[in-house]
């Protein structure tokens, strides 16, 4: 007879733990992916830019989360007064925490996939590797905490990190290519 896991942590956190950590890591491998591309080996500039995108990102995400948060309780607190949804939990009321959560999520994933910069990477995929190795941990943790399918969440953020890194790779191509960045 199974018995039903205790859940330490609440789905609304985990939502926002890997909508944070996982736009960090996707969207900064796929910004060194296409820096790399467009200028190849270029250490001081993709870093910066790496830096940038990361900050912009992470600022915002989780203005993105308190936004979403927020505009929700509030179409809730609309609709309810039309009696037409029931009450939402208590926990929808906290969209400066999510944005919070998202926010330091997305620097953290960020932070792991622009390290092997730090380290002096010669090509992005050093960044590939870190970002990939990072979201399976994070897929194995919380699968291991809430009981979700461990196969399921690395196989799909899996394919996420490796198609945007090959798309933003060839817009970095492509970005080389017509303005011949390597001068």
């Amino acid at each position: 007879m199974l018995v039903a896991r205790e859940h330490r942590i609440s789905p609304e956190t985990i939502r926002n733990i890997f909508t944070g950590l996982n736009d960090g890591l996707v969207s900064t491998l796929g910004a060194i992916s296409g820096y790399f591309a467009a200028f190849h080996n270029h250490q001081t500039i993709i870093f910066a830019a790496t830096l940038i995108e990361a900050t912009a990102g992470s600022l915002s995400m989780g203005a993105g989360a308190f936004v979403a948060i927020d505009s929700e309780r509030e179409t809730r607190s609309l609709l309810q007064q039309n009696s037409e949804i029931p009450a939402a939990p208590a926990k929808w009321d906290r969209p400066l925490r999510a944005a919070m959560i998202v926010g330091v999520s997305y620097v953290a994933g960020a932070a792991v996939t622009a390290a092997p910069l730090l380290f002096g990477a010669a090509s992005s995929l050093a960044s590939w590797f870190t970002a990939g190795l990072a979201i399976m941990a994070v897929s194995f943790f919380l699968a291991s905490m809430t009981g979700m399918n461990l196969k399921k969440r690395i196989v799909v953020n899996v394919c996420i990190l490796v198609a945007t890194a090959l798309i933003t790779s060839g817009v970095g191509e492509l970005v080389q290519l017509f303005w011949n960045t390597n001068k």
